[in-house]
């Protein structure tokens, strides 16, 4: 089940009339790749609605190498999804991205989870990544406008993605009854 909820944090205390620094999109998804077309079309939405940075709890598991004719290709190949992912919806939107992943086996043995939560730019470069083991990723400083306001002019040969987007030619994809059957 997905769920979405905005707010906008703001320079300063509430009510101070401070400055809004960004306007966040917190989102979860229970399963990134069975819901792909969810997940894509959620995180689209956000950033059209004008989400500078997307907050998304997850829980993803490990999955074991990818191999192909005997070589290994991918050591954890869940996580390299996770991975690609994750960066390809932070480039795609320009947005800012921050992802936190359970670490380590859950209390019944059933999941051994992927862990790697990170802050990833809007060019889809990640900022801080933490690894396989429990922690915070934190970056202080960032302008997060102003880097939004980058990647949509300056970065990827200054395209604004969101703004060349045509929705009108994938309305199929966000008919809900395409999207389950």
């Amino acid at each position: 089940m997905s769920q979405d909820s905005y707010m906008v944090i703001e320079a300063g205390e509430a009510g101070s009339g401070g400055m809004a620094i960004a306007t966040v999109n917190m989102h979860s998804v229970y399963d990134k790749e069975a819901n792909r077309a969810k997940y894509i079309t959620f995180i689209a939405m956000a950033a059209a609605r004008g989400a500078d940075l997307l907050v998304m709890p997850t829980a993803y598991p490990k999955s074991g190498p990818l191999t192909m004719n005997g070589t290994v290709r991918a050591e954890e190949y869940s996580g390299y999804t996770y991975d690609i992912f994750e960066k390809c919806r932070a480039m795609e939107n320009q947005v800012w991205f921050v992802s936190a992943d359970h670490v380590g086996v859950d209390p019944k043995g059933c999941f051994d989870f992927y862990g790697h939560s990170r802050i990833i730019h809007p060019s889809g470069v990640p900022v801080i990544e933490l690894g396989k083991e429990e922690g915070m990723a934190i970056a202080h400083g960032l302008d997060i406008k102003g880097e939004v306001l980058k990647a949509r002019t300056k970065w990827f040969f200054g395209l604004n993605l969101l703004a060349d987007r045509s929705p009108e030619l994938y309305r199929e994809i966000a008919d809900t009854e395409t999207m389950t059957s």
